[in-house]
């Protein structure tokens, strides 16, 4: 699949772009979401599954920002550790999201 060149964050659309590697930022950072500029850079430089986990790590801060937690989303132990773990969930249970999917 590929990625998606747009993701909606409660009101507002971000663009998602690619940092071509070597990455302009921390070697331990993987992507960055500018909130005014509503963009979302990914590092292109990593791999597929680092890459997905990145996008939703991005995502979550941009939900945090949305919600008013400024604080929390300045806070990466926190991001990390919701990102990887929903995306764990994801990844060992794949038929979770077709049931969250699923309409009655």
């Amino acid at each position: 699949m590929i990625k998606p060149n747009k993701i909606k964050i409660g009101n507002l659309t971000y663009t998602v772009k690619e940092l071509p590697p070597p990455a302009p930022m921390e070697v331990s950072n993987k992507g960055i979401i500018l909130y005014r500029e509503q963009e979302l850079y990914l590092d292109s430089g990593v791999s597929h599954e680092a890459l997905r986990e990145c996008l939703l790590h991005e995502i979550l801060h941009g939900i945090l920002v949305q919600g008013g937690f400024e604080k929390e989303t300045d806070d990466d132990k926190l991001v990390c550790t919701l990102s990887n773990g929903i995306f764990q969930v994801f990844i060992d249970n794949p038929e979770l999201l077709s049931f969250i999917w699923e309409k009655k």
